[in-house]
């Protein structure tokens, strides 16, 4: 004789919950299951929306790479518009938008052209203090003007950028001979006349005072 297992009249919740899951979707109603009806109209319309909504949200650069390939082509191609962006994405905090690399490279740039301005403007200081110095017969009212001019710039760079200070030294010895060759071209004397290391003090050449 086949013996037969008592069947369940009623479902507990941990039965419910043991069972795999079904499509439609089943649920759990006073120890029974029932199957939710499939969504129809307005209501299909909104669960697509919402199952693709994780779509529309910002990834990372890192996972996607997507922005990643957006700023290089706008970085090689269009870098005014570049800046743009990376200036907004800056301002909004929008961190997965920030082209890192070529900011980076950009600031260290910029930094440069400021180091690369003192050395500009304290060559030509050199160069007409040099002219002023071996070509004292034609000193004149615009060689004055313009190392008055150059001392002011380049205090008021060093003011703006007081960093730039820890390699005055370092863009002294860079100027001289810039500075040397504008004297002589300028000068039409030769050479020899000129020393190739400096003959006045970095420290002086700024001073309001200081003709030599």
């Amino acid at each position: 004789m086949i013996t037969l297992s008592p069947v369940k009249s009623q479902l507990t919740l941990e039965d419910f919950l043991a069972l795999p899951e079904t499509k439609p979707c089943s649920e759990y109603v006073d120890g029974k299951i029932e199957q939710k009806p499939m969504p129809h109209g307005e209501h299909s319309v909104i669960q697509t929306f919402l199952s693709r909504a994780p779509r529309l949200i910002e990834v990372p650069t890192s996972v996607s790479g997507s922005m990643e390939d957006v700023n290089l082509t706008l970085y090689d191609q269009d870098f005014y518009t570049w800046t743009e962006q990376q200036a907004q994405a800056l301002a909004q905090r929008r961190v997965a938008r920030l082209d890192w690399d070529h900011l980076a490279e950009e600031l260290t740039d910029l930094g440069n052209r400021h180091y690369d301005q003192l050395i500009s403007r304290l060559a030509i200081l050199i160069g007409h203090l040099l002219k002023w110095k071996y070509q004292s017969e034609r000193q004149s009212s615009s060689w004055r003007a313009t190392i008055r001019e150059q001392r002011r710039k380049i205090a008021r760079l060093l003011h703006k950028n007081p960093g730039l200070k820890r390699r005055w030294q370092e863009a002294w010895e860079e100027a001289w001979l810039d500075g040397r060759d504008l004297a002589i071209r300028e000068t039409g004397l030769d050479d020899a006349i000129f020393p190739e290391v400096p003959c006045f003090e970095a420290e002086q050449v700024c001073h309001q005072n200081y003709w030599p």
